[in-house]
């Protein structure tokens, strides 16, 4: 993504896990997961 840092693939399946969320409200999953795509300041 932004300054050459991909994600990894349990990200990407995350991600989409969450957008399919937001689509299909009835699908329940473990929200604890921490990730970083990058974007914190330094």
């Amino acid at each position: 993504m932004s300054r050459g840092v991909e994600p990894e693939v349990d990200k990407y399946l995350f991600l989409f896990l969450k957008f399919m969320a937001s689509v299909i409200p009835t699908i329940e999953y473990d929200y604890t997961m921490d990730f970083d795509l990058g974007s914190s300041s330094t």
